[in-house]
């Protein structure tokens, strides 16, 4: 039975289809995407007897991974291994990082928490594309702002802020005070949308200071009791509700 090459591509773990669909669109002058040896073009389909490489690699569909892991902070999420750099990859048993994993909805170096691995293109689309709408859930603690500064994240961030770099003006779906200290103040944060470094932009707008940010859910996976740089896999409830 043919299925679609962007399906195909997702389906062996290399990247979502929107991104399959980037891949094939240049791939009659870059070769990125062949297709029996052939540049692929976009709306093919492809069956179990086609070759299909990409990036000179053959594809095959492989078995489907999911799992979480709590990411410390000073982590990249990239695939990509820098010299004197700590890659999330690192902290997962030898025969998880022969997988075709990527990071699902990443979280920057200075950032911690839920983080999702998966080798699913399909599935990973669907989490992480705005209209279906999975929330997700961080603990943001920013640097306490004199008693003079009016900004309020409280109403601020609930109203809309512009974050700039063409991203426009984004909002917190739901934000609430959570605990106080001397020098800081934790906040509650849950957004739908998942620009680049959308929280500490948000907050850099309305001139609020994060020190930390941890995200605790994406839609129905929580992070739980899960230990710093530990990980688990998905149960099969988590994976079918995403779906």
């Amino acid at each position: 039975m043919k299925i679609p090459l962007t399906k195909f591509i997702a389906s062996a773990g290399v990247c979502s289809r929107r991104k399959a669909e980037e891949l094939i669109r240049n791939s009659i002058s870059t070769y990125r995407v062949l297709v029996n040896k052939e540049p692929a073009t976009l709306g093919m389909t492809v069956s179990e007897e086609d070759e299909v490489m990409v990036d000179k690699q053959v594809l095959s569909q492989c078995k489907k991974i999911y799992l979480i892991i709590n990411k410390p902070k000073g982590y990249t999420c990239t695939n990509e291994v820098f010299k004197g750099e700590k890659n999330v990859f690192s902290l997962l048993p030898n025969d998880l990082r022969q997988e075709k994993l990527f990071a699902v909805g990443r979280l920057d170096k200075d950032s911690r928490g839920l983080l999702i691995l998966t080798n699913d293109g399909d599935w990973a689309q669907q989490l992480t594309h705005p209209r279906f709408n999975h929330e997700k859930v961080y603990q943001v603690l920013v640097k306490k702002r004199d008693s003079k500064v009016r900004s309020n994240p409280l109403i601020e961030l609930k109203k809309g802020v512009d974050i700039g770099e063409d991203d426009g003006r984004v909002k917190a779906k739901q934000i609430e005070f959570v605990q106080e200290s001397s020098d800081s103040i934790i906040f509650r944060l849950v957004i739908s949308e998942g620009k680049k470094r959308q929280i500490r932009r948000m907050f850099a707008a309305i001139s609020w200071e994060v020190v930390d940010l941890w995200r605790i859910k994406i839609g129905n996976i929580s992070l739980g009791n899960l230990y710093d740089g530990k990980w688990r896999f998905l149960s099969e409830r988590e994976i079918r509700l995403q779906a």
